[in-house]
């Protein structure tokens, strides 16, 4: 997960007027109306899709893989039809045609599945979970800065550093329970909820980390005399740790992981990169 900068979004012309008006139309009906309402003006989100897409490249905002398999790949951070954990609440419908309320995402983050051998389940859902039920906002009139959301987001520029990568490709809590037992319950929740632990990505993180440990240690070898073969090397370094590539916040801190007194190069890159 890394952070993603909502200014980078351009709503096309209109789209506020169309959202605020549906949200008002939708208002009026009765309670049991307004999820398949909702769920009518779906292309009111839809038409935000590039440019949420384009906001991180193409990559989930969740996970930051690049293989989006789903035809409508926007996430409401804030379920529109129900909440898991408040089963008589009613979603937070107000918020459906909210462009803040968009999260791009991949179908393995976004979707509930279960894994036919290890029984596991993740994907988000409609799952919203509070670190205090007693502040959830139940309407429109409600005041949703009450709410301390569990799951991280990504739009949070505190929220991604709350995550830590391991050599085999896991993501785990940054934080000690001990030390921050908060910081480690959110990120542990969302590496549940989020499915950062799906086994093809995580295959993924551990051969990136292992290509990056090479590089690094090819690197100490090289003669100093043949620029060329170094600076080659580097740009490649530099490839994984920036904003396009898949997985670059892991490889952030794969690289943060090997420096050293000897590597003081390694230091500048990540500082440039």
């Amino acid at each position: 997960m890394r952070i993603v900068n909502r200014s980078r979004i351009h709503l096309p012309e209109g789209w506020i007027e169309r959202a605020n008006d549906t949200t008002d139309e939708i208002g009026k009906l009765p309670l049991a109306e307004i999820n398949a309402a909702i769920n009518s003006h779906a292309r009111i989100w839809q038409e935000l899709k590039d440019t949420l897409e384009n906001c991180l490249h193409g990559k989930c905002w969740y996970c930051e893989t690049k293989d989006i398999r789903s035809d409508n790949p926007i996430d409401h951070f804030r379920p529109k039809n129900s909440v898991v954990e408040c089963s008589d609440h009613p979603g937070y419908w107000w918020l459906a045609f909210d462009w803040r309320n968009y999260r791009f995402s991949c179908t393995y983050c976004n979707s509930l599945r279960i894994n036919r051998i290890t029984k596991e389940r993740g994907g988000k859902h409609d799952h919203f979970p509070l670190l205090n039920e007693e502040q959830r906002a139940r309407s429109k009139t409600d005041r949703l800065a009450l709410e301390r959301p569990c799951l991280l987001d990504p739009t949070n520029a505190n929220d991604p550093r709350l995550l830590y990568f391991d050599q085999y490709g896991r993501v785990v809590p940054r934080k000690n329970q001990d030390y921050d037992p908060i910081a480690h319950k959110r990120a542990e929740k969302s590496i549940e909820l989020y499915n950062l632990n799906h086994g093809k990505i995580r295959q993924e993180r551990a051969i990136l980390y292992r290509d990056i440990l090479d590089a690094v240690e090819e690197i100490d070898i090289m003669n100093s005399d043949d620029p060329y073969d170094i600076d080659y090397a580097m740009t490649n370094l530099a490839k994984m740790i920036s904003e396009d590539a898949k997985y670059s916040a892991a490889a952030r801190v794969y690289l943060s992981g090997l420096r050293s007194k000897e590597r003081e190069w390694l230091q500048e890159l990540l500082e440039t990169g």
